[in-house]
Formats: C-alpha cells, structure tokens, sequence
C-alpha cells in the first residue's frame, strides 16, 4: 500500500470520527439511534407540518427548524420530538423572530431570563432557540418525573406556560384559563401530529374535575389558614 493510499484512509477514518463522536456517547444511553430517527423521510415529515403551520416560511428555514427539533430532542433524550414540534407550534406557529406582549422570544417563546439559564445567547437563532426549549421541557418532564405519564406531560406543560413556582403553588396545573387551553391545545396538536385523535370528551371532563378539584382544595386551605387567624389566643 503506498503512502498516498495510506495518508487517504488515515484522512477519511479522522473525518467520519469527527461527525460521529458528538453522537457516540447519546446513543450508548437513549433508547433509539439518531440514524433511526434523523433521516430524510422523517426530516420531510416535519418539512411538510412546519410549512402546514407556516406556509409563508422559506424552504432553509424550515429545513434547519425540522433538523433542529429531531437533533435537540435526540440530544435531551426526549421520547417523542413531535412533543417539541407541538409546543413550537403553539408557542409561535413557527416564526423565528416572534416576540409575545410579556418579552418571550423566537419559537419556543423564551423570556429573556429563561434563555439566559438555558445558556441561549440569541434567542431568535432557530438552533439555539429549540436547543433551549428542548432543554427546558426536558428538565420539566424530570421535575414530573414520579407522576403518570400523561400526567407528566400535562404538568411538563403547565409549567411551561405558567411556570414551576406557579404549578408548584397550586399543586398541579394553576386554575388559569390561558395555562388549561395551553396545555390541551398542545397536547391535541402532538396528538394529532402523532396520528391520533385528539383530546375525548371524557378526557377533557376528567382534566377539568381535577382542576375544579385542586381550585376547590386551594380554597379550603385559605379559609382554614383565615379562620385560624381569627381565633383569639387564650389569656
């Protein structure tokens, strides 16, 4: 084998190690390989939901927004990336540079102090962004992560919109109607980007007694913390 041969091998071998290594240590802990999941086919998939929600959005964008949402999902070991697509969909309907009333920024809507704990330096740069919001709904569904799993994912959700202090103070989703639609509304749109039906009557019924549950416990706790304060000491 002569040395040019040689010095082409050693080339091609320090070339692909380059590409593969970032993946290396993922795939030895998560369930799937990013091979399985980050293909072209599945790449259009979530090209031609984008472009559904989106239709203004030029083609690079939406190609680096579909590869952004399968990479980042597989780097946090999420189950399912559809779950991302879905809450960026609510969140901003696939715009990159969106900015909400309260300062909420690019597609995963991150405020400001968020993204700075996420290590997100630019949040209307498509990668960073959904590397962020990747991230973040990742550490909400391990804060969750003794419940049931649909469960899980509802308050993963709650938490997003509402915040963890606010999920936290109400011991499941807050009793604000804009967190409730939230999280259903993002719940149905993975479900239907899942092929599945959304939310059943019954299931919406179960979701509202037990917020009506938690309200009604909420407002028995502050009555008996005001009743307490009103009986007099003894002498």
């Amino acid at each position: 084998m002569n040395l040019k041969r040689i010095l082409f091998l050693f080339t091609l071998i320090f070339t692909a190690s380059v590409f593969i290594c970032p993946f290396a240590s993922a795939e030895e802990e998560y369930p799937f390989r990013l091979e399985d999941v980050y293909n072209s086919k599945r790449i259009g998939h979530f090209k031609q939901a984008i472009k559904y929600y989106n239709p203004s959005l030029d083609e690079k964008t939406t190609d680096r927004i579909a590869r952004a949402i399968i990479y980042y999902s597989f780097q946090n070991q999420l189950e399912d990336d559809r779950f991302v697509a879905a809450v960026i969909t609510v969140e901003s309907m696939f715009r990159p540079y969106a900015v909400s009333h309260s300062g909420a920024q690019g597609l995963g809507q991150l405020m400001p102090g968020t993204a700075r704990g996420l290590s997100v330096r630019n949040s209307f740069n498509v990668e960073e962004n959904i590397k962020g919001t990747a991230l973040y709904l990742k550490q909400q569904l391990t804060r969750y992560k003794d419940h049931p799993r649909q469960r899980r994912y509802e308050l993963t959700l709650a938490a997003y919109n509402a915040g963890p202090g606010a999920v936290r103070q109400y011991n499941g989703i807050p009793p604000y109607q804009q967190t409730q639609e939230y999280v259903v509304k993002v719940i149905n749109i993975w479900r239907q980007l899942s092929g599945m039906p959304a939310y059943s009557e019954s299931e919406m019924a179960d979701l509202k007694r037990t917020i009506k549950q938690w309200e009604k416990d909420q407002r028995n706790k502050t009555r008996i913390k005001v009743e307490t304060k009103m009986v007099p000491m003894p002498d």
